[in-house]
């Protein structure tokens, strides 16, 4: 229907269900009378403002629910996330210019150093050695003294000694398998409850990740075999703890 306003468009009013002939001006118009509008205000459902977290009648504007209880609200919540933005955008500036400040001060102290040779004692072997000054005095006179100082480094002895232990253990206790065989066994659920654990979900804290478990825990003699492990979700994995599977059936049912 056209008037010299404009198209008018046929629209139900919300409460009543009445037909309206809108003008374009009028197109978001939701209800034909005051009274409808009161009646929705009265058994509009009830939401809780993200401002104040206060309940409150969430009515309909422009066309959806209301998220604030007053309009005082919303703007103290965007007063609050932009506030949050700019301290975050600070941080970054911050950031960019302790990294620019650090990278300045390398090149400046890269350009002040100049190369010149001098004599000092190998920390390895003990013997002279001319050792050039351009980006730090060397401290030992070969590659074959680097390797032979970095053997002696407790730290390096660390590492290499529990490398040998864990080698040790798996050869005398169990042998290597991939864990992803052992979740294709059990078709992506856990054994004891037998909820799906998602591949996707695998070393993340979920509590349906699938985790390898021992059947008989390895503190209590169990062997780190195929035939010993089993697929378990997260939750049931922490719960098990050392238990074996009999115990945990015993521990539910009493």
């Amino acid at each position: 229907m056209g008037t010299k306003w404009g198209v008018r468009i046929e629209k139900l009013c919300k409460t009543c269900g009445s037909i309206m002939a809108l003008v374009p001006s009028k197109h978001e118009k939701l209800f034909c009378s005051v009274a409808c509008q009161s009646k929705d205000r009265e058994t509009a459902p009830l939401a809780y403002c993200k401002g104040c977290n206060k309940e409150f009648r969430s009515l309909i504007s422009g066309g959806q629910r209301m998220q604030f209880c007053t309009r005082r609200c919303a703007w103290d919540k965007s007063k609050r996330v932009t506030a949050e933005v700019n301290v975050i955008r600070k941080w970054g500036q911050l950031a960019k210019a302790e990294r620019k400040r650090k990278e300045d001060q390398t090149k400046m102290l890269n350009a002040t150093v100049k190369p010149g040779p001098y004599s000092r004692n190998c920390l390895v072997c003990g013997c002279k050695f001319i050792a050039g000054t351009f980006g730090g005095p060397a401290k030992m006179c070969s590659d074959e003294c680097k390797k032979a100082r970095k053997k002696i480094l407790p730290s390096y002895r660390a590492v290499k000694a529990k490398a040998k232990a864990k080698r040790r253990k798996a050869n005398r206790l169990g042998e290597a398998f991939d864990p992803i065989v052992v979740f294709n066994r059990s078709g992506w659920r856990c054994n004891f409850c037998g909820i799906e654990t998602p591949r996707c979900k695998r070393g993340t804290a979920d509590p349906s990740a699938p985790e390898i478990d021992h059947v008989v825990p390895l503190s209590r003699g169990g062997a780190h075999t195929m035939s010993n492990v089993q697929c378990l979700c997260r939750q049931c994995n922490n719960f098990k703890s050392y238990r074996t599977m009999d115990e945990m059936i015993q521990l539910l049912s009493a």
